[in-house]
């Protein structure tokens, strides 16, 4: 037999477990895991973050591509695991060992030599003597903004080197380009590539160029977006047709 007080402790104690389970299953779900969601990210036009000086700003330019990365709480990692759109990689994967604030500083250090390299190759390509110092030919200006990392050097230098030409990227659906170059024209790979290209598939683009050596990945979340990959800067220059000396 229960009587009316015993009754009302039951519910209470009901009651209560119920808000310690709520309670803890809200601070499991902001616990940190160790893990970072890697997904896409933006798909930015370099028409105003790359200034060519006497070259105005063409119709259309070159798409530069970026992954988002954040710390994946419980729930976020639970989700992460199941959507094919977002990679789910160790802190220690991404940062190696760094604190983030060393991280940002060695990826800021990147971009900037990346800027260099692209400037360095697209104008000595155009037939411009570019020595070693910081003197130059034609002043170039780029403004990554906060995108850090050597990824976008093969857009940075298309897009100068199609600045410099007078041409555009052909094709009535823009052209989108991820990689790394060095001054010698070689094109090198670069991580995030199934998040770039599920990016710029979701963004409209019509060509995709990367890295020879990312092809097999890009290919593999491509959908009816055309994808090339080349292993020299010139490879690049004829698939978005433009007219190589």
């Amino acid at each position: 037999m229960v009587t009316g007080g015993s009754w009302k402790r039951t519910k209470r104690r009901k009651a209560l477990l119920r808000v310690l389970a709520l309670t803890a299953a809200l601070l499991l779900g902001f616990l940190p895991t160790g893990y970072y969601r890697v997904g896409p990210g933006p798909v930015e036009s370099l028409k105003e973050i790359v200034a060519v000086e006497g070259f105005g700003e063409p119709r259309d330019s070159i798409r530069m591509v970026t992954v988002v990365a954040e710390e994946a709480s419980f729930y976020g990692a639970v989700i992460a695991a199941i959507d094919r759109r977002v990679e789910l990689l160790a802190r220690d994967h991404i940062f190696g060992g760094l604190a983030p604030e060393e991280y940002q500083e060695k990826n800021q250090a990147l971009m900037a030599s990346s800027i260099h390299e692209a400037i360095y190759l697209a104008l000595s390509e155009r037939g411009y003597a570019v020595g070693e110092g910081d003197e130059l030919p034609i002043q170039v200006r780029i403004t990554p903004g906060e995108v850090v990392g050597p990824s976008a050097g093969l857009a940075f230098a298309l897009e100068i080197y199609l600045r410099l030409s007078g041409e555009e990227p052909l094709g009535a659906k823009p052209v989108a380009a991820t990689g790394m170059v060095d001054r010698s024209g070689r094109v090198l790979p670069v991580g995030g590539i199934a998040q770039k290209t599920i990016a710029c598939r979701e963004s409209g683009i019509g060509l995709f160029i990367v890295p020879r050596a990312n092809l097999g990945e890009a290919l593999e979340h491509s959908g009816d977006m055309r994808v090339v990959g080349v292993s020299r800067f010139e490879e690049a220059l004829r698939a978005v047709g433009a007219a190589v000396p």
